[in-house]
């Protein structure tokens, strides 16, 4: 078991199954229903998609492939299941971590919580897709844009791309967010970074 994966073994003591209200307790019921998990979505594997993602930067430990639509649809079937999502966030497999932010439940994301989900932003697809079905979905989508605006380019991208959602599914941001939003604004622009100019774009306030 690796130190991220032990981090979060502390942190779990029981869990539901998905879809039928059966308890896993153990790290190791944990690790079969992954293995289930990765069965299914190893079905959907596609080259041709791990070949456009390395041409555009985005590379994995290891990827099979599977589209995003594919891992959302499938990924669905054991939401939502916490303990579980932070389990799979932590595996070196592509389709594990972005099945891990369609899991997760944007209700229960706790301001402690943001770290930990922070620590597995290593690549732009991770970091819109965080945004996208996790923390732009939460009640804490503004807290986390101060937490990560100011943190590394990826991070900023995360945070300005869950201030876009969030205002696409609740309007805002609130009036207190302005200058920190402008000056993420700014840093953005100053990057010169194709996606985070892209991303001040549509932000603009």
């Amino acid at each position: 078991m690796s130190a991220a994966e032990d981090k979060v073994a502390a942190a779990v003591t029981e869990t539901w199954a998905p879809g039928d209200g059966a308890w896993i307790a153990s790290q190791e019921e944990l690790a079969r229903e992954a293995e289930r998990l990765l069965s299914r979505l190893r079905r959907e594997m596609n080259g041709a998609v791990v070949e456009s993602m390395e041409r555009r930067g985005i590379v994995y430990p290891l990827s099979y492939g599977v589209s995003t639509a594919d891992i959302r649809a499938i990924a669905a079937r054991y939401a939502p299941n916490d303990p579980l999502a932070k389990y799979l966030y932590v595996q070196p497999v592509r389709e594990l971590q972005l099945s891990a932010l369609f899991i997760a439940d944007p209700a229960r994301l706790t301001l402690a919580d943001l770290p930990f989900w922070a620590t597995g932003v290593a690549c732009s697809e991770v970091a819109e897709y965080l945004a996208f079905a996790l923390v732009g979905r939460s009640p804490l989508a503004w807290e986390a844009f101060l937490e990560w605006s100011q943190r590394s380019e990826l991070l900023l991208y995360c945070a300005m791309m869950s201030l876009l959602r969030a205002r696409a599914l609740s309007g805002g941001p609130p009036h207190w967010l302005r200058k920190p939003v402008v000056a993420a604004i700014a840093a953005a622009r100053r990057s010169g970074n194709p996606m985070l100019l892209s991303a001040a774009e549509k932000l603009k306030i």
